[in-house]
């Protein structure tokens, strides 16, 4: 942190901490607040500003924001807050754990601009790469390396190796974009503008072969002792990075917006930007007359740009900021223009009664639609009621069979309106999508895989604590307890259900639409007499659709899909995955390999993959149903392609979190006696691997994400004694024992626990077991 002590206007204070990398100091707890307190008051500050912004009036802390896009808060001098990093002696220009090294800084042979590929090599001698970008102050930190020098323009470190579809140099994810969406340039690199324009810190494309000034990115390393050797761990460590990469979310911003009729965000609350917005009945040829207003936020260090990138009005579309200022009314037939707000939020106001009339069309839209048989509730879920009385179980098996699972719910509006949704169908108690290892809050999962749930309705008493393992979660509609949840023993009760699929976007020539793709299936592109194609003529095939060979990034993806093949015979597929090196794969679309379901019995190595799409058990009971295995590129097989269909959604989807181990013992990689091991994972028996084999018993709690049950895959397995696998109602599931050959185990309930006794391992020549869990 850094304390400034001259007096400043609350939007100078957060321009200056920008210009640093940072924001304005973020204080999330008491202990922090305290110190900020005290570091104020050690310069004699009796007020500071801080970062923060409350976007409403009154009591209601639920619209205030960190200005470092963290969420929810639960001016004068102020104090500036910039990432934490690294040291290093001999770096200049050092922000969260990287150096940045200018190139004009530099100390080159060579000219200060060059050519991409140059720029690439230049960096590389550095043990660097040209940068990359993962945030919005970060941007800004690089920024600040050219001010004052007159630099119009540097090369940002991305590649396309298909059109429209870049790729970082240093190979980190692809998880914040600024591309310039007035841009009309192509090219296969990008250039980040400095020009102090609009459109200043904004990626556009660039042939690769101009000349540009550019900037390098090393990580700099953190010393640590090393506590093994430098050898296999760290080879291993570097071979499964892109297995092992953490996807990190964007901030997850609020559903603020009330239930519309249509997708124009016309008269919502408030519109978190990025978004999309468009005039009421856009793009209709007679869009109906309305009057709207549309309120636009931006975090609290940043203004509000707007984009238009189509423009027709009769009337004035009237722009203001958040003191009533007026900024811009154009109207007319207008080419794609920016308009830079210069506060936080900003009211746009526009009356399209006589747009139709005049022969006007308004502006830009998104087309937001459901699959068939499901219903858009608030603009952001699609639900659908099932009434018959079932158990936990048979409800979690119908929605992932649509690609979807029990309706998940992560705030207050979204829980109001899927009471109503449900009240209205009949409906009193159902099942959502959640799920409470113990009685404690922190331990209730979404069913989609997106983590700890970080909303709840729970009422008085819940969750419960008279269970043993694992409670299922359900909402009540009616009297005082109405959008209330309770839990219940997942076996016990039946109850009717609401399923939720991902959103997706109008194309009336798509079959298989599922959230924002389409899907196209070899033997309906080719008719069911085609034969198999290798991968490169599959791949052609698919860009001569405009599609590439499909790349899978979450389980219910993977469910979907699996619909697409029943009673189809095929049994596997080509996917749109090739190896950069053994057992490392790249999605041929560009999209990160950020989710893998790899075939725990798969011991080959080749260099595409392939997905079993069949439902019946492999050899020795092995379940490998929905799972990837390496295949040679030359092989034939039946394909699927995957097409992106073009649009937006108004606000970014949520991005899947992957699930984290309650606990794990480093020191013990077995995961023997630990509190809960959420699948994916692994496990083994104590001391597996080692020699002598020590005796001992464990115990294993695992769990999978409520809306899927547990699979052991047993890759490897010799004990003397029993291995006994039990559900989570502790009805006996197998007992093991003996040398076996690779199987599976598959618990058809959320936890499963296994027990083992190794004292006799050892003295009768067995050597333990190694299973991968996975859920299914």
């Amino acid at each position: 942190m850094r304390i400034f002590t001259n007096k400043l206007k609350h939007y100078e204070a957060e321009t200056d901490c920008k210009y640093l990398g940072g924001a304005l100091v973020t204080s999330k707890n008491a202990a922090s607040n305290r110190d900020i307190a005290n570091l104020a008051a050690s310069v004699g500050a009796n007020t500071v500003w801080i970062g923060a912004y409350c976007y409403a009036t009154g009591n209601n802390t639920n619209t205030c924001y960190h200005d470092d896009n963290s969420g929810v808060v639960v001016g004068m001098p102020f104090i500036c807050e910039v990432p934490i990093t690294n040291p290093d002696t001999y770096c200049l220009h050092n922000y969260n754990g990287y150096c940045y090294m200018a190139s004009h800084e530099m100390n080159l042979a060579n000219p200060v601009n060059t050519t991409y590929d140059k720029a690439q090599s230049i960096c590389r001698a550095n043990n660097a790469n040209l940068v990359s970008f993962h945030s919005k102050p970060e941007l800004d930190w690089v920024k600040s390396i050219y001010r004052n020098t007159g630099v119009q323009q540097i090369f940002a470190g991305a590649k396309a190796f298909l059109p429209d579809t870049f790729e970082w140099a240093d190979g980190s994810n692809w998880d914040f974009d600024y591309t310039n969406p007035l841009s009309t340039s192509t090219g296969n690199c990008l250039i980040m503008d400095l020009s102090g324009r609009l459109d200043n810190g904004m990626w556009s494309e660039t042939n690769c072969q101009n000349i540009n000034y550019f900037v390098c990115k090393r990580l700099i390393p953190v010393a640590t002792e090393a506590t093994t050797s430098a050898g296999e761990e760290l080879e291993e460590m570097e071979e499964t990075k892109e297995h092992q990469k953490s996807v990190n979310p964007k901030f997850q911003r609020p559903q603020t917006k009330t239930e519309l009729l249509d997708f124009s965000n016309c008269n919502s609350t408030i519109v978190m930007s990025p978004g999309t917005i468009t005039s009421f009945g856009y793009p209709n040829t007679k869009a109906p007359a309305a009057y709207c207003i549309w309120n636009i936020a931006a975090l609290g260090p940043y203004r509000v740009g707007i984009y238009f990138t189509d423009f027709s009005t009769y009337a004035n579309v009237r722009i203001y900021d958040e003191f009533g200022n007026l900024i811009s009314q154009p109207n007319g037939n207008q080419r794609p223009f920016s308009v830079l707000g210069t506060t936080n939020v900003v009211q746009i106001t526009h009356d399209s009664s006589y747009d139709a009339y005049y022969g006007y069309h308004g502006c830009l839209f998104a087309d937001i639609v459901c699959p068939s048989g499901f219903t858009l509730i608030n603009q952001q879920k699609c639900l659908k009621v099932y009434t018959a009385q079932v158990q936990h179980l048979d409800a979690t098996k119908q929605c992932t069979s649509l690609g979807g699972t029990l309706v998940t719910i992560k705030n207050a509006i979204d829980n109001r309106a899927v009471a109503n949704f449900a009240a209205n169908a009949g409906l009193s108690n159902f099942w959502i999508g959640g799920f409470c290892y113990t009685r404690d809050e922190v331990a209730c999962f979404h069913d989609d895989s997106s983590g700890v749930m970080t909303y709840n309705s729970f009422g008085a008493g819940y969750p419960q604590n008279n269970f043993a393992i694992g409670q299922c979660v359900y909402m009540k509609t009616s009297g005082t307890s109405a959008g209330q949840w309770a839990t219940n023993r997942c076996h016990r009760d039946t109850m009717p259900y609401v399923c939720e699929v991902p959103l997706t976007l109008e194309d009336h020539t798509c079959q298989n639409n599922y959230n924002g793709y389409c899907y196209l299936p070899d033997h309906e592109i080719l008719g069911p007499t085609q034969l198999p194609k290798d991968f490169k003529a599959a791949q052609d095939i698919c860009q001569a659709n405009n599609a590439n060979l499909a790349s899978i990034h979450s389980k219910q993806e993977i469910d979907y899909i699996k619909t697409l093949y029943r009673s189809s015979g095929v049994d596997e597929i080509l996917l749109g995955a090739q190896a950069s090196k053994p057992h490392v794969f790249k999605w041929i679309d560009g999209s990160a390999f950020g989710y893998s379901y790899r075939n725990p019995f798969d011991n080959s190595t080749e260099n595409c993959l392939k997905m079993s799409v069949t439902d019946e058990l492999g050899p020795n009971q092995q379940m490998i149903y929905g799972t990837w295995s390496e295949t040679g590129c030359q092989e034939v097989n039946n394909f699927l392609c995957k097409r992106r269909i073009v649009g937006k959604f108004p606000q970014t989807p949520e991005k899947q979190k992957a699930p984290v181990p309650v606990h794990y013992d480093i020191t013990d990689p077995s995961n023997c006696n630990n509190t809960m091991l959420i699948a994916p994972g692994t496990i083994t028996s104590f001391g597996y691997g080692t020699s002598p084999l020590p005796g001992g018993f464990c115990y294993y709690k695992i769990a999978a994400i409520g809306a899927y049950r547990v699979a052991i895959h047993f890759t490897d397995f010799s004990t003397w004694y029993n291995v006994d696998v039990t559900d989570q109602f502790g009805e006996n599931v197998a007992r093991l024992y003996n040398s076996r050959d690779p199987f599976s185990v598959l618990v058809e309930s959320t936890v499963a626990v296994l027990t083992h006794d190794a004292d006799k391992d050892a003295s009768s020549d067995r050597h333990g077991f190694k299973a991968v869990v996975l859920p299914f």
